[in-house]
């Protein structure tokens, strides 16, 4: 049930992000694109736009692509969304972890962006109004 609900989930989210950033969820005809479309189109964004520092996470996010295909085959021939017989637990495991960590990731460096910063010697300094003053 949790594969089927955090694909529910995950789309959910990254249509969000796309939106965010304008691109397309859906085609000229309305029908939205699946997840793994929408992490391909959120990876070219990402690309374009500088989004990350390190050429490791562009290709992490690029190889990813292909695991939201797979994972979207699990949901419909391994999980309970359809009358299927169950993905052992150590791979259902293993194959939530994957997803949430990725989702997670997206998370956090979509939060790093909107984060104010202001110059701080030959960096950047972090404004979070949330936080108390860190000295």
């Amino acid at each position: 049930m949790v594969i089927d609900q955090l694909h529910t989930f995950a789309t959910k989210y990254i249509r969000e992000i796309c939106q965010k950033h304008e691109i397309a969820i859906a085609d000229e005809k309305g029908d939205h694109y699946s997840l793994d479309s929408l992490v391909a189109k959120l990876k070219g964004w990402y690309e374009r736009e500088n989004y990350f520092e390190s050429e490791f996470c562009v290709v992490a996010i690029r190889n990813t692509i292909n695991i939201f295909t797979k994972y979207n085959d699990l949901r419909n021939s391994k999980s309970a969304a359809h009358p299927n017989q169950l993905l052992q637990k150590a791979e259902a495991e293993y194959a939530i972890k994957v997803i949430a960590n990725t989702l997670m990731f997206i998370d956090n460096i979509e939060k790093s962006k909107a984060v104010e910063t202001i110059p701080w010697g030959k960096g950047e300094l972090f404004v979070d109004p949330d936080s108390e003053v860190p000295f």
